[in-house]
This record gives structure tokens, C-alpha cells and sequence, in this order.
């Protein structure tokens, strides 16, 4: 943890109990996270089933992340959670597609592009240089 940005309202970004937009940031302050990043903290208790394992496992999180790489995993829960609502009108899978929404929602509205990049901010991180921008 960077030790620059703390949210004391329980939530991690303070809005409506599912996370959200902050808001309120001194035009001096830099961003909690780099563009194109995102926090998670918290953990993953449950468990986690394969064709090959059934594991309990409690995974703390406290890192910062590519946020592009969570749309796939997003789509998927939402497409799992919708299919559940579908089947069984289940009413905590509808509360789930609403969650998964909200946070792809956010996903899209941070998400950064190519064209937010110069041409040698590109070359470095395609040419493996993934320690500052762009963060694709």
C-alpha cells in the first residue's frame, strides 16, 4: 500500500455500500491509482472448484491491477449470475447481475485506450516495459 489515499467510510470509495466513484480529489492530489489501474483490497473467502480440485481457500488482496484484465472475469459473472436469474428467477442472483453491472460500469469509465498514450510510451510497454504507463 502506498500509503497516499485511505477511504474511512468502510467501502474503499464510499458510495451507495457497493464501492463507487470517490470524488472530491484536490486537483493537486495525485489519484489514488494510476490511470488505467485499479485497487483491490480485501479477500476472497470460499471455495474454488475445478474438473480436477475442490479447494477452501482465503486469498487477502492488497494490489494494484490492470483493470483491463478484469473485463473478461466480470463478463463472465455477470453472465453466470444472469443465466441463474433466467433459470430460477433467483432473487441473490439478481442482486449479484446488478453488483457485476456496477462494477463493469466503472471498469468502462476508467478504462484507457491506445490514443491516451504517446508513440514511446507504446513501444516501452510493448517492448516489455510495464513499469509506467501505458497500463493496457
Amino acid at each position: 500500500h502506498d500509503g497516499g489515499h485511505e477511504c474511512h467510510d468502510g467501502h474503499h470509495g464510499g458510495h451507495e455500500g457497493h464501492g463507487g466513484h470517490h470524488g472530491g480529489h484536490d486537483e493537486k492530489q495525485e489519484p489514488p491509482v494510476k490511470p488505467g489501474m485499479i485497487r483491490l483490497q480485501g479477500h476472497f473467502a470460499g471455495v474454488v472448484t475445478t474438473t480436477t480440485h475442490c479447494i477452501e481457500m482465503a486469498i487477502p488482496f492488497d494490489d494494484e491491477v490492470n483493470l483491463n484484465a478484469l473485463f473478461p472475469a466480470v463478463g463472465s459473472f455477470i453472465a453466470a449470475s444472469t443465466s441463474k436469474v433466467v433459470q430460477d428467477d433467483c432473487h441473490e442472483a439478481k442482486k449479484r447481475v446488478k453488483i457485476w453491472q456496477e462494477l463493469s460500469s466503472i471498469l468502462k469509465e476508467n478504462r484507457m485506450s491506445l490514443e491516451d498514450f504517446t508513440d514511446e510510451e507504446k513501444v516501452a510497454f510493448f517492448a516489455g516495459d510495464h513499469s509506467e504507463r501505458p497500463h493496457l
